[in-house]
């Protein structure tokens, strides 16, 4: 976060004329904007990964750039691989 900073006000005469200039300085630092928030996802089970779910995430993965087999619906070692390029990037 990056801020101006006040140092010294402008210097104003009792006839309201401004004799100086207001004085700042640019000041630097982190700032956690918003809170931290833990995601939670249910992982599936082997038994969850039927051949629909299983297309359906090579399409997924194809959609994105990171599949570029066929579409099979078997967890090959293919569809491993995009996985977790995709989980790294």
């Amino acid at each position: 976060m990056t801020e101006q900073v006040q140092v010294q006000p402008a210097q104003i005469s009792s006839t309201g004329e401004i004799q100086s200039l207001p004085i700042y300085r640019t000041e630097t630092r982190q700032k956690i904007v918003s809170p931290r928030v833990d995601n939670w996802f249910e992982t599936p089970c082997t038994s969850a990964l039927t051949p629909d779910v299983i297309a359906t995430l090579q399409r997924a993965l194809e959609a994105r750039g990171f599949y570029g087999g066929a579409i099979n619906s078997e967890l090959d070692d293919a569809t491993r691989r995009a996985m977790r390029a995709y989980q790294i990037s």
